[in-house]
């Protein structure tokens, strides 16, 4: 082992040069010591895919499907640096699903890295340019390399036109499968094409999981790799927390009592979870984003919306139009406005001929919202009615007209599932700034799903689908409630309902 700052034989300087892991190993610090892959042997082939000896007429690619604190973004670090500190002529790209984890990598792991280097940061002295976006690093007398850092989720085409010899992609599950073929155009002209894929397996089904089906699926037994997938075309890696060396049995027998099992299967052992299944991803949004649309600030008549609003601590509200694109979505902070005139502004403003919001914390909102638009505002209740997935009721509360919307939850969720796989829906993305939380949202719903299978073809209620989620899918129910309101129409009439799956 070659310890980090020592003199080196010209041997030694000769394998620095070729083998990223003794690179690492020698310039690299963490937390103050040397770092090392001593008790890590399993790093050593990753890091070992890439040297520049080694020419490729095509991309090669190394997939990580890694559990949580497994030391990929670590390994993606030393790669992007050994290639742009060490290797002439060579540039890189790093891209992640946010902005801010772009950005988060760029200033605290990358930074941190080079003025972390031996010697003083020596490596922090190869770096010219420092911004965000895009950086340069002296390798010769005159000789710049250049590593590009974009996010990707929603807005890959910024990556488009960039010629690089590496791509980094981290957290491809919440990236998509349209930034893989952009990696054939910006290593085109490469010679070297080395792509390291990476990211935290969530469920089947996903692009990435439809991803590690293609690649050799590399298993650690405690000494070696061994192929699951042999003659597959891409390398992948299985990293998974049972096999780092700082993470004790006691940590993970505690985190198996306390996970729940999906969170376990993901975040602890790196597999895909087959127990519950996302029913609507990031990926199946891509295709609604409409680039030359931007959220508008008002209607005027005879143009008319219809709104949605999903009351809560920060209550949620989505209004649409008669085409079913998004005109405008927020969140209302009740605790410092109130949260009834805002959502009288907002019918006024954008022209809200129907109006449905969800009646579990929103009963006195909606009794004061009805007392000035009427029937124009319904509040609607979750049943569990599948044979009856639809029903209006008018009672008087206090000489005031309580108009209600009782709806089976299952059948329309799935109704607005299936809308969205039809792409029936279309979100302005001209502008994406502070609208990720809305796609977020949507996204948060999961599904789990014991049929009956001693019946070939079974009903709604058969299928016992539950819906839950994994984070807050509030802009999801503002949504439905939107959709309500357009079903209902300007006129309060009533919508034909047919049952889910029948």
């Amino acid at each position: 082992m070659i310890l980090a700052g020592a003199q080196l034989t010209p041997q030694q300087a000769r394998d620095i040069a070729i083998y990223p892991d003794r690179w690492a190993q020698y310039f690299r610090t963490i937390d103050g010591k040397p770092f090392s892959l001593a008790d890590r042997p399993y790093l050593e082939d990753i890091y070992r895919h890439f040297q520049p000896h080694k020419k490729n007429d095509s991309i090669k690619m190394v997939v990580l499907k890694c559990s949580r604190k497994v030391e990929k973004t670590e390994t993606i670090c030393n790669l992007l640096m050994y290639g742009l500190l060490n290797i002439p002529y060579f540039n890189a790209v790093y891209t992640a699903p946010r902005q801010p984890q772009v950005t988060r990598f760029m200033e605290e792991r990358l930074n941190g890295a080079l003025m972390s280097s031996v010697n003083g940061g020596c490596l922090l002295k190869q770096r010219q340019k420092a911004a965000v976006s895009h950086q340069t690093f002296n390798v010769g007398a005159s000789q710049l390399n250049h590593l590009y850092a974009h996010s990707s989720w929603g807005d890959a085409h910024g990556l488009l036109g960039i010629e690089c010899d590496l791509v980094c992609v981290d957290e491809f599950q919440d990236v998509g499968g349209d930034v893989l073929p952009m990696l054939t155009e910006m290593m085109a002209l490469s010679e070297y094409k080395w792509a390291i894929v990476s990211g935290t397996a969530r469920e089947q089904g996903s692009e990435f999981w439809k991803l590690w089906d293609k690649t050799t699926q590399n298993e650690w037994n405690g000494e070696r790799w061994v192929e699951s997938n042999p003659g597959a075309s891409i390398v992948g890696y299985h990293m998974t927390q049972l096999m780092h060396p700082d993470i004790s049995e006691e940590d993970i027998q505690l985190k198996r009592e306390t996970y729940s099992p999906r969170r376990f299967a993901n975040e602890v052992l790196g597999d895909f979870w087959a127990g519950e299944t996302k029913p609507v991803t990031h990926d199946m949004l891509l295709p609604l984003l409409d680039r030359e649309l931007r959220m508008k600030n008002s209607l005027t008549p005879p143009d008319e919306s219809f709104m949605g609003v999903d009351w809560g601590g920060s209550t949620t509200w989505v209004i649409i139009n008669s085409d079913k694109q998004v005109l405008a979505a927020g969140k209302i902070d009740s605790r410092a406005e109130d949260e009834v005139e805002v959502i009288k502004e907002l019918m006024l403003r954008y022209n809200v001929v129907q109006c449905v919001a969800d009646t579990g914390y929103g009963a006195r909102q909606i009794k004061q919202l009805q007392e000035e638009f009427a029937d124009r505002v319904k509040q609607c209740y979750y049943s569990s009615r599948p044979m009856t997935p639809y029903e209006y009721k008018k009672r008087d509360n206090n000489r005031n007209p309580i108009h209600m919307c009782v709806v089976d939850r299952t059948t329309y969720i799935e109704r607005l599932i299936e809308a969205i796989h039809d792409r029936e829906f279309s979100i302005p993305w001209a502008d994406p700034s502070g609208l990720q939380w809305l796609l977020d949202e949507l996204c948060a719903l999961n599904s789990s799903r014991e049929a009956d299978e001693s019946n070939t073809r079974p009903t709604h209620a058969q299928r016992n689908t539950k819906y839950g989620r994994d984070g807050d899918d509030h802009a999801f129910h503002a949504l439905l409630y939107a959709s309500l309101a357009l079903e209902i129409g300007g006129d309060g009439g009533l919508p034909e309902i047919r049952v889910f799956g029948a």
